[in-house]
């Protein structure tokens, strides 16, 4: 896990002016992270709400796209102030698919790494599906990563069990 600050103050000129960005806009990706969260209710979440949250808070479409671009090429086991941020899924076709677990407090290498050979199931091409009528399992059509709710459930169950980080029910 590193800081946002250590790379700011990192050799690495690409790590350090991405860095550099998040640290200036700190206040304002922190909010989108926690926003993204409540809106999915949960700590796992496509980078997709990530990106509108980014958007929805800065106005400027040229600064968005810069902290937008900053966020997204650095967020990987990574802290900024309480939260910290693991990116477990690289979605080869569109990085707004790419998944993020997003925490207040940090997992063990063994956790983050069971997260990732989970979501390695989003790149699976076919996909089995469990028919509770019939009570087995049958081949379905190939869906894409987005269609695949027993993954997410999965992960989000998991991470909940593991840190409590589940949203409370709005009232």
């Amino acid at each position: 896990m590193v800081s946002v600050e250590e790379l700011a103050a990192s050799k690495d000129e690409w790590l350090r002016e991405a860095a550099e960005v998040v640290v200036r806009h700190r206040d304002t990706v922190k909010q989108a992270l926690v926003n993204a969260m409540n809106k999915v209710r949960s700590c796992v979440l496509r980078y997709e709400y990530i990106h509108n949250e980014i958007y929805a808070a800065i106005k400027d479409q040229d600064e968005a796209w810069q902290v937008d671009s900053a966020v997204h090429s650095i967020l990987d086991r990574l802290r900024i102030d309480d939260i910290v941020a693991y990116k477990i899924y690289d979605d080869p076709d569109d990085y707004t698919n790419d998944v993020f677990v997003v925490l207040f407090r940090e997992l063990c290498k063994e956790r983050v790494a069971m997260l990732e050979e989970i979501a390695t199931l989003f790149a699976v091409e076919f996909y089995h599906k469990f028919d509770k009528k019939e009570g087995r399992f049958y081949d379905a059509m190939p869906v894409d990563s987005r269609g695949r709710d027993e993954v997410y459930t999965t992960l989000h169950n998991l991470v909940c069990m593991w840190t409590y980080c589940c949203l409370e029910e709005e009232e």
